[in-house]
């Protein structure tokens, strides 16, 4: 799993895809625009799905793990901003896509 955590940046990104670059070198400033291109393709691809997972009174690594294991996920993508002592979202936006049989 990678992640992204920066200051400058709003933004976390976690994501275990193959192909893209490392999260932490995925830019919002329009310097890797075209990385954000591949991942809304791969977003709208049809093998690709989305839900919420809830990270209410645990941390987003085990919310992550119990999700991912339920799910036979075997690729996955999020983005949401940046959790402080201040702000932590209870639910989060997880694009995924599920092992074939």
């Amino acid at each position: 799993m990678r992640s992204m955590f920066n200051t400058k940046n709003p933004y976390t990104v976690l994501h275990n895809v193959k192909g893209f670059t490392r999260a932490k070198d995925m830019s919002f400033d329009g310097i890797h625009m075209d990385e954000w291109k591949k991942v809304d393709e791969w977003k709208k691809h049809p093998d690709t799905k989305s839900t919420w997972i809830s990270q209410k009174r645990r941390s987003l690594s085990k919310a992550l793990k119990e999700f991912r294991d339920l799910n036979d996920v075997t690729e996955f993508f999020m983005k949401f901003p940046n959790q402080t002592e201040f702000y932590r979202d209870d639910v989060l936006e997880i694009f995924y896509r599920q092992k074939t049989v």
